[in-house]
């Protein structure tokens, strides 16, 4: 009897404590984000947020702070006895219709910042208005509230039509100097007629909820490629127009076809030549957040690049590697004596001013690529340091370090061609990233700065985030 009551009262704890997770009230008065720190948004089971304090996540439907310094796991509820399954609780997010909880989970100065869509199949079936939201959470006071809203596309009745675009979901969220940015995914109203969508890259103000959208609906992919406190760099491809496979059978049925003189005996013979060969337009620009105007940096078509294992394969011969000093670090493919183009080995880097249109050429990056941080922020760090990679064979590549501010270029050390350790970002006098090995939760670690650079990767520290076991050491 005993036993079956001690077994009874274990179990109670553990639904009581959310999966063997305690509960904690956070407190974060007087803590203030570096505004020129990019902070990646937490999506649930995949990655953590690094914060000022410790890392944020939403894990089984509620908000999780673990301690990096105890290296434990909490649940950011501050009410005792909280059974952390209703919407009385502050960490407690529903699965939504797609089993989607809260999104881009972050922790910014004293608050927490999450976007919910919390539409259900009940939501549905009622055309019950729903939004997509950011919504700020005080951990301290236990309260949360909406910074922004956006009204979700409902159900429309066949042969009715609703030309305006709403919320479908969001993803990729980043924090940067009191922004979030997100692709906000908008649709048309739902119905039996053909819909159109489109990703909108959107900004809100975390103070004042107002809300920057950079592009609309037109014949254009748009992506960002990086976001500083002061600009967000975006890019658009436009690319040639191709026949659906509905359209090619209209023209062509079943029989071999030619387009633009070349020559296809199906559809998808087509489609694998149009996604190969066909050129692409790159425009990138840099949007001004306190002015609000837009620069075009550079506008570029797509080059044929050739890579050990891989054949032949499109790409632009821009990347955008980071800024310093208010100048962009751009990465630029060049062909080789042959006029073939390699992604690791045949590259120039130059500093373009955005404002002049000046190009200043780097030259000891030359045929080198990023040892990247592993987010859409500035990979020059905050003491000028940029890592780069030399390949040395198909398995091995050199690290080496760049410093912007004293000109400083040297050799570090030598690491597996996947790179063993992942920067995410600089915290307590080191780096917070991930080892190539993990691709969940499990895989965290922090390393000294001393260490990183003498190359003493075994002395990296894990965090078993999400309560999983290490899996190196």
């Amino acid at each position: 009897m005993k036993k079956k009551m001690f077994v009874l009262l274990l179990a109670l704890a553990l639904l009581l404590t959310g999966c063997g997770a305690g509960s904690v009230t956070l407190d974060l008065s007087g803590v203030k984000t570096d505004p020129e720190r990019l902070v990646a948004g937490s999506f649930s089971d995949v990655d953590v947020s690094l914060g000022d304090v410790g890392l944020f996540y939403p894990l089984d439907n509620t908000l999780r702070y673990y301690d990096l310094e105890k290296r434990e796991e909490y649940i950011l509820c501050p009410r005792a006895n909280c059974m952390h399954n209703s919407s009385d609780c502050i960490a407690y997010f529903a699965s939504n219709l797609v089993g989607e909880s809260a999104k881009g989970v972050a922790q910014i100065d004293q608050y927490i910042y999450c976007f919910y869509f919390g539409i259900s199949l009940e939501d549905y079936a009622n055309n019950s208005p729903k939004a997509v939201q950011l919504l700020r959470i005080d951990p301290n006071k236990g309260t949360r509230e909406a910074v922004a809203s956006f009204p979700c596309a409902m159900i429309v009745a066949d042969g009715e039509t609703d030309e305006q675009f709403y919320a479908n979901g969001v993803s990729e969220i980043s924090y940067c100097n009191g922004w979030a940015w997100c692709y906000l995914d908008m649709r048309q109203s739902y119905g039996l007629d053909e819909q159109l969508d489109y990703s909108q890259l959107t900004g809100i103000n975390l103070e004042t909820g107002e809300v920057v959208a950079l592009n609309g609906y037109d014949d254009l992919y748009y992506n960002f490629m990086m976001i500083t406190a002061d600009n967000v760099y975006y890019r658009t491809i436009r690319e040639t127009p191709q026949l659906t496979e509905a359209e090619w059978y209209d023209r062509f049925g079943d029989e071999p076809g030619t387009i633009d003189g070349n020559s296809f005996d199906s559809w998808f013979d087509y489609w694998c030549w149009h996604v190969n060969h066909t050129t692409k337009e790159y425009c990138y620009y840099a949007y001004n957040i306190a002015s609000g105007e837009t620069t075009l940096l550079t506008r570029c078509g797509t080059v044929l690049v050739s890579e050990i294992g891989r054949g032949e394969w499109q790409s632009p011969p821009w990347y955008l590697e980071g800024v310093y000093d208010g100048r962009v670090l751009l990465r630029e493919l060049v062909p080789d004596e042959a006029g073939a183009y390699a992604y690791y080995s045949h590259t120039a880097f130059s500093l373009l001013d955005p404002v002049t249109g000046e190009m200043e050429r780097v030259e000891a990056l030359d045929n080198t690529y990023s040892y990247s941080v592993y987010t859409m922020g500035n990979n020059i760090l905050s003491d000028g340091s940029y890592y780069y990679c030399k390949r040395t064979s198909a398995d091995t590549i050199d690290v080496w370090l760049y410093n912007f501010i004293t000109g400083e270029n040297r050799f570090l050390f030598t690491d597996n061609a996947n790179w063993t350790f992942m920067i995410y970002g600089e915290y307590n006098g080191g780096y917070f990233g991930k080892h190539r090995e993990h691709q969940y939760l499990e895989g965290y670690y922090w390393i000294s700065k001393e260490d990183f650079l003498a190359g003493n990767l075994d002395a990296m520290v894990h965090y078993d985030a999400g309560g999983s076991e290490p899996l190196w050491n």
